[in-house]
């Protein structure tokens, strides 16, 4: 685990949420709206599945963008054995 919010601390970054982080790195807006929802509930909503899949999907292109900035080089080898089979950091909320 790395805790990336730490890694922006670490670098004096002025954002270390993923959310802010998003939006520097990629210039996109992740909604928070379902955040506060139950999530005690047994079957969750479709926006809360959203929110969850969006959340973990983020978390890992802002880990993969870190790593190619040098910020986690202990990672490194993570970063450039993506690039190889051809996954890019990148991509679109759409």
């Amino acid at each position: 685990l790395v805790d990336l919010g730490g890694v922006a601390r670490a670098h004096k970054m002025p954002s270390q949420g993923l959310r802010t982080l998003a939006a520097n790195f990629f210039g996109w807006r992740i909604s928070k709206g379902s955040q506060c929802s139950n999530w005690g509930l047994i079957e969750l909503s479709p926006r809360q599945i959203a929110y969850a899949a969006t959340d973990a999907w983020i978390g890992r292109l802002i880990f993969l963008r870190m790593c190619e900035m040098g910020l986690i080089p202990s990672f490194r080898s993570i970063c450039d054995a993506q690039q190889a089979d051809g996954l890019e950091v990148g991509g679109s909320l759409a």
